[in-house]
């Protein structure tokens, strides 16, 4: 079906209204809009942003040739474990009774005309997980999935926009479901994902994704 598959499965969602009982666990860096808002305009900038959590101020920093994990065969080393360990302290953890949507990735197109992650950065070592209920009334759920189109997805109230370095997806109450990562079916079981800052390369005219950023629409319009 090629992109069409994303439209199919949001008229899917809209009418089937389908929820998937879970818990997630996050390493969360970022989650307030306004600060992810300015973490990207920093990072386009190829600067450093930092922000506040509740422990105290964090950094992210753009991942250069010069901090990039030493070369070699296979992947970095894990830094939090695999889902079979413990969740460490510093996790968000949280069940969801009503999980309609739940989307992780780093590159800003889901799509050719899709813009799913607006605030995605190339080189700033986060993923950008967004989640949505799936019990949204039709009307909601349509002005929801369209807002895509007229770049107001981002601040839709109903969408949860977070940065993050990892996370740990655990399924429930169901016997049988469907995961899909990048388009393929993987087992219905819990699963962990951390990113590995640097090990890819982008290729771009402008350093950045060719997708506008979260707007700042009161400054802008």
């Amino acid at each position: 079906m090629g992109a069409k598959r994303f439209d199919f499965g949001v008229v899917q969602r809209i009418f089937t209204k389908k929820v998937y009982p879970c818990d997630i666990a996050i390493k969360v860096e970022i989650e307030d809009k306004d600060q992810i808002r300015s973490h990207y305009k920093r990072m386009r900038t190829g600067g450093e942003q930092s922000y506040k959590t509740e422990g105290g101020e964090s950094t992210a920093s753009v991942i250069t040739a010069d901090s990039k994990p030493d070369s070699g065969e296979g992947l970095p080393p894990l830094r939090f474990g695999t889902v079979k360990d413990k969740l460490p302290d510093d996790w968000q953890t949280a069940s969801y009774d009503r999980l309609g949507n739940f989307y992780c990735g780093n590159m800003a197109w889901m799509a050719p005309d899709v813009n799913f992650f607006p605030a995605a950065c190339m080189n700033d070592g986060l993923m950008d997980v967004i989640t949505n209920d799936g019990d949204l009334s039709a009307l909601k759920y349509f002005d929801l999935m369209t807002s895509i189109d007229s770049d107001h997805f981002f601040d839709k109230p109903l969408l949860t926009y977070r940065k993050v370095v990892a996370y740990r997806f655990t399924p429930r109450n169901q016997a049988n479901g469907y995961i899909s990562i990048d388009g393929e079916r993987i087992p219905f079981e819990p699963f962990q994902v951390e990113i590995h800052p640097g090990l890819g390369v982008v290729i771009s005219k402008s350093g950045r994704y060719e997708a506008y950023g979260p707007r700042d629409w009161e400054k802008s319009v």
